[in-house]
């Protein structure tokens, strides 16, 4: 394992170095915007450089002339990696400045669910739910299929229940999941399980467990959390 690590880093590395040669020498326009994401994911996703991923879509979103669309982008991806690093309000304005250059476009659309998706991690079910509600009418059918999944995920949850903790903690634990912060997230779950053993989260609880446990590649224990979740639903 050690070392398909090793000569995925040494890849990942020689790909980064081959988006370099390509951006410095066209420089950073509309035509390089992607490659300047694409580069940026491999800094924050598989290198563990972040703060140049992110400097990187800094200096881009801060160039004069290049296109909305790809200023957006950038703005989605950027407001991803501050996510990632618990910067939560910082990546949520990035987002809400997404949604704002396209509010009429899947585009503004998907930069809603994002921070939709904030509020319900940080437990602003409210908030979330008022956002979703909206998404539902999406033109994309991706985004309001999300959209209607994690609405009714809430409602169900929040509405008959009255004691908010569970889906407190569940919300907690998805945002480590997001953050790669398993066994913190996977903890979390064993907590919930524990409290709450009969509660209606208990099959989503099983599932996101599997999620985690298939992150990590530990796939004997993805199998048997998915016979439990066979075996009891």
């Amino acid at each position: 394992l050690d070392n398909n690590l090793a000569s995925s880093q040494k890849e990942y590395t020689k790909l980064k170095a081959d988006y370099l040669n390509t951006i410095n020498k066209y420089g950073i326009n509309d035509y390089t915007a992607i490659p300047i994401r694409e580069m940026a994911e491999i800094n924050a996703q598989k290198l563990n450089l972040s703060n140049e991923a992110k400097e990187w879509l800094v200096r881009t979103i801060e160039t004069p002339n290049l296109k909305k669309r790809e200023v957006a982008l950038c703005k989605i991806d950027l407001g991803d990696y501050l996510l990632m690093e618990n910067k939560i309000w910082e990546a949520v304005l990035y987002y809400m400045q997404a949604e704002k250059s396209f509010k009429y476009d899947a585009l503004g659309d998907e930069a809603k669910l994002r921070a939709a998706k904030v509020y319900y991690y940080t437990g602003d079910f409210n908030w979330a739910l008022a956002k979703l509600n909206i998404l539902k009418g999406s033109t994309s059918k991706l985004i309001s299929n999300d959209a209607l999944y994690l609405s009714n995920l809430i409602t169900d949850n929040t509405t008959i229940d009255t004691n908010l903790h569970p889906m407190q903690m569940y919300a907690h634990a998805e945002l480590w999941y997001v953050q790669r912060h398993y066994e913190q997230a996977y903890k979390k779950l064993d907590t919930l399980q524990s409290y709450y053993p009969d509660h209606a989260l208990s099959d989503e609880v099983l599932f996101q467990k599997y999620k985690i446990r298939y992150d990590q590649k530990k796939y004997s224990e993805c199998a048997e959390e998915l016979n439990d979740l066979l075996t009891l639903y």
